[in-house]
């Protein structure tokens, strides 16, 4: 069964014409990928040593230092993405309550 479709495409030049173009598409988005991968992965890198610059901390000279300093710093986010997160959730509590209220009020006025 393959071995009648292989034939048939190396048989007829047109089919390997479009086997080589579709390989080179393939090809060709693959690279693309990595290029936008590797250019990401460059500007976040910079934009990262920017922000250490702008802060004034001192930028790692090894790749070990590096790895500690992403580590001390998304630790610093943790904490400041949960204790945002626990005022959020506090203030839409008393808010829902007092919508609650509100409306338990609102029903039994009328």
């Amino acid at each position: 069964m393959i071995e009648s479709i292989i034939d048939t495409i190396f048989s007829n030049s047109i089919y390997i014409f479009i086997i080589g173009a579709l390989v080179l598409f393939i090809i060709y988005t693959i690279i693309k990928k990595i290029l936008k991968m590797t250019l990401l992965f460059g500007f976040l890198l910079l934009s990262y040593l920017m922000y250490l610059n702008f802060v004034g901390s001192e930028i790692p000279k090894s790749v070990e230092g590096f790895k500690e300093s992403i580590s001390k710093n998304a630790d610093k986010v943790k904490s400041i993405a949960s204790k945002s997160l626990d005022e959020a959730k506090s203030k839409t509590t008393t808010i829902i309550e007092k919508k609650v209220d509100e409306k338990v009020d609102e029903f039994f006025k009328e």
